[in-house]
């Protein structure tokens, strides 16, 4: 039977032809970086397993990340506190860094009355402009957490959190 080498995981990437775009999907609180979670994640689930709101799942490269249409994440910790590798620096103020989009299919922006979004933030990062009989929208950038709270809520899906780029 022939060797099976293991493959690079960025190689892996590349051979998938995945670009470099933003993406909406996080690794768990307090990461380091995507490129050290990424190579030093030994893949063990304990995180999923621990997550109190079970919102951390297993992407196809075998690894976690937040899948904030399951839930809202709580910050609690238990997912740093059982991952055996040293993936996290929680020591950083915020621990997602990244910012709240809200796309062009949310219901108040197609003027139809929604405040779903700002229903379910705790921190009161989304309120709505009444600019016109029905209130659009508009995101506090600096008191948003990132926890995810109001994509799980969202009918047509238009809250996104978008990761910020890691500095090359």
């Amino acid at each position: 039977m022939a060797k099976v080498e293991s493959l690079n995981l960025s190689r892996r990437r590349f051979l998938r032809a995945k670009t470099h775009q933003q993406s909406t999907q996080f690794r768990l609180p307090w990461s380091i970086s995507e490129n050290h979670f990424s190579s030093h994640c030994s893949r063990c689930e304990q995180c999923v397993s621990s997550c109190e709101t079970g919102i951390i799942a297993i992407d196809s490269d075998g690894l976690p990340f937040l899948d904030f249409k399951k839930g809202e994440c709580t910050f609690c910790g238990a997912c740093v506190e059982a991952c055996p590798e040293p993936l996290f620096d929680n020591v950083r103020q915020q621990p997602l860094q990244g910012y709240l989009n809200i796309k062009e299919t949310c219901l108040a922006k197609q003027q139809i009355f929604c405040q779903s979004c700002a229903d379910s933030c705790d921190t009161q990062a989304i309120g709505f402009f009444y600019n016109t009989a029905i209130p659009e929208p508009v995101v506090e950038q600096s008191d948003c957490t990132h926890c995810g709270a109001c994509i799980s809520v969202c009918p047509t899906g238009a809250t996104e959190l978008i990761q910020r780029q890691e500095p090359s």
